[in-house]
């Protein structure tokens, strides 16, 4: 698919697209609402956890002013990929979502909430992203670590399903998904004055997601093996 930077204006959220991308634009989000909509009639034993998620996913949907953010998320709803996993995608900086959610991703492995004030070292070397030297300060690279975490959880509780498609014929994390994760912390970054390069972000989301899979791969193939020893 064409680079979304030049699809849309990256600074402008999309406000530069032509006529044509702008059709094209409606009908995915269309698309993907009316399949979270579907998952909602067609599950009627749905666990109440998993309706939440696709309410706060149909919230985001109409409330997000992020076009580029909003197609990729589409893209990657028609993938079929799980709620729950599209949700830990782009709860990144989304205070709001994550309140919706009821999670965190502020939260120390304590299970304290990070505080300015607390006694710990304020800055972290960022060298993986390109930007050798800034600082991420110690509250950015904390919710960073707990969104990563959580996308490991969330694909832990449907690896079968996640795998299948967040994975291509080749094995290999779709690229949309990458795109999208790379946006999402892009965005954070943006927002935390750290630009960074597309190029390296994607590096980092593909290294992080590429692991994952293998980690979610390795416990299906290790649940397997449990079943067919009993």
């Amino acid at each position: 698919m064409p680079d979304l930077e030049s699809f849309f204006g990256a600074d402008q959220g999309g406000e530069g697209m032509s006529e044509e991308d702008f059709e094209r634009f409606k009908e995915h989000m269309r698309a993907a609402t009316a399949q979270l909509k579907a998952l909602q009639k067609s599950e009627q034993k749905q666990k109440k956890g998993e309706q939440k998620l696709i309410k706060i996913l149909l919230k985001f949907l109409k409330t997000s002013k992020r076009q580029d953010i909003l197609l990729l998320t589409s893209r990657v709803l028609e993938q079929n990929v799980p709620a729950n996993f599209v949700l830990s995608l782009i709860i990144l900086g989304n205070e709001d979502m994550q309140k919706d959610a009821g999670m965190d991703l502020k939260m120390l492995p304590s299970g304290k909430k990070f505080d300015e004030a607390d006694q710990i070292e304020q800055a972290s070397a960022l060298t993986l992203f390109g930007t050798d030297e800034k600082v991420l300060s110690m509250k950015a690279k904390i919710e960073i670590d707990n969104w990563i975490k959580n996308m490991y959880a969330q694909a832990e509780e449907h690896p079968y399903k996640v795998t299948r498609t967040v994975l291509d014929f080749e094995d290999q994390v779709k690229l949309i998904v990458e795109q999208l994760a790379s946006f999402i912390l892009r965005d954070f970054l943006l927002d935390h004055n750290l630009p960074a390069k597309y190029e390296r972000l994607k590096e980092f989301v593909s290294l992080v997601l590429g692991k994952m899979m293998e980690d979610t791969k390795d416990k299906i193939r290790g649940t397997r093996e449990l079943e067919e020893g009993d």
